[in-house]
């Protein structure tokens, strides 16, 4: 069991790669095989066992309910569609559960020490490849800063990006680590994939873990220089750089005319979270997989979208498909996940910081990525989650 587990998250995490290498569509199911154990169990302990805990009571009310939601309240799509979408939402917090619950600290470390081994892996060929790598794999060429943007073998910058930040995340937790060096290794290997939001949580994340929670009596003067010197002084000098430029236009173009489809999916999810308040659309019928011939998409005007023809895109921000799907009330829903996961975590106090900082971490990139719902995304997440929920059995990393 727990070797095939393995196998299916290690393959889940790479699906794209092992799809356009090897030319096999049936990787793509990886994800979704891992996603049936997961529920299997669940119902397994819950119904068959009558064993639950707050997470695991809390998610099945969600797919309940949301479920029953759409059903009686959504807008028309496919009905057999419902049920899927509506898990595909909370995949991270039920693969979370699934590993949780299965693997123990020594297994965590050893999948994640091979998942972070190929995805370096795939950043060196990458990088010497260049281009040639981008051609053999199909992946849009661009340069970032005057510099070659790295996919590696998760066919994904941001995807990298998050993986690199959470890998520091849990590095950090090794008392015996140079902080310093650790920073400026991640945040170097985070600059070549390009990834904007990935270099900007990454400095988060180290000033977080590594001064603001360090100096607990010097915090208030340490907010103060950060609010008024700090940032500030950032603005200016960034001011005029491809790095802001870059970030303003895309804010600029967060409207219904715009051709960015981030803007476009997050201006439409709000209009759907107002227009259906408090239930929004339902799900599978805006901007998630089961989603492809809502009529929503013609309710709102967009069926005409190069983006919705080609369904290419759209996926972009899961934030926008929470709020446009499930509506205000799913966004509430996922703030009282996170509360039931932090308790279910149950971590001892030092670590807690860490388990906030992943929360806000994948929170934040919710905006910009799929990050509850693509497996490229969420097997990283979850096995971080894993790690500090175990982290009360002393285990060495290297």
């Amino acid at each position: 069991m727990k070797t095939i587990l393995s196998v299916l998250i290690f393959f889940s995490a790479y699906s794209d790669f092992f799809i356009r290498t090897f030319n096999l569509p049936i990787l793509a199911y990886c994800d979704e095989i891992l996603l049936i154990f997961s529920i299997g169990y669940i119902l397994n302990k819950r119904v068959i066992l009558k064993k639950g805990d707050g997470l695991l009571n809390t998610l099945l009310i969600g797919i309940f309910v949301f479920s029953i939601i759409s059903f009686a309240l959504g807008q028309k799509t496919n009905y057999s569609l419902i049920i899927p979408q509506v898990i595909i939402h909370f995949k991270l917090f039920l693969i979370t559960y699934l590993i949780t619950q299965i693997f123990d600290k020594r297994l965590v470390l050893k999948v994640l020490k091979m998942l972070f081994g190929f995805l370096f892996l795939g950043m060196i060929v990458n990088v010497l490849l260049g281009e040639n790598f981008n051609e053999i794999y199909d992946i849009k060429v661009d340069y970032r800063f005057g510099i070659f943007s790295v996919n590696g073998f998760q066919m994904n910058r941001n995807a990298l990006g998050l993986s690199i930040i959470l890998l520091f995340i849990i590095l950090n937790n090794f008392v015996k680590l140079n902080k310093n060096l650790l920073f400026s290794l991640a945040f170097l290997a985070i600059f070549i994939t390009g990834s904007r939001t990935g270099i900007l949580l990454m400095s988060a994340c180290y000033f977080y873990l590594n001064i603001y929670s360090k100096y607990k009596k010097m915090r208030g003067l340490i907010f103060f220089f950060l609010i008024v010197i700090i940032i500030p002084g950032l603005f200016y000098s960034l001011e005029n750089s491809e790095f802001f430029l870059i970030t303003k236009n895309n804010f600029s173009q967060i409207n219904n005319e715009s051709g960015y489809i981030r803007g476009i999916i997050l201006y439409f999810g709000f209009i759907l979270a107002a227009q259906f308040f408090p239930f929004g659309s339902g799900a599978a019928t805006f901007a998630t997989t089961m989603s492809k011939d809502s009529e929503v998409y013609s309710m709102i005007g967009l069926e005409n979208s190069v983006f919705i023809q080609e369904f290419h895109g759209i996926f972009d921000s899961n934030f926008a498909s929470i709020l446009g799907e499930l509506g205000y009330l799913g966004v509430l829903f996922f703030i009282i996940l996170f509360v039931k996961l932090k308790s279910y975590l149950n971590v001892k106090k030092n670590d807690q910081k860490y388990i906030m900082t992943i929360i806000l971490l994948i929170c934040i990139y919710s905006l910009t990525t799929p990050v509850f719902m693509s497996s490229n995304f969420v097997i990283f997440p979850a096995l971080a989650f894993a790690y500090f929920y175990n982290s009360n059995k002393k285990t060495e990393l290297i």
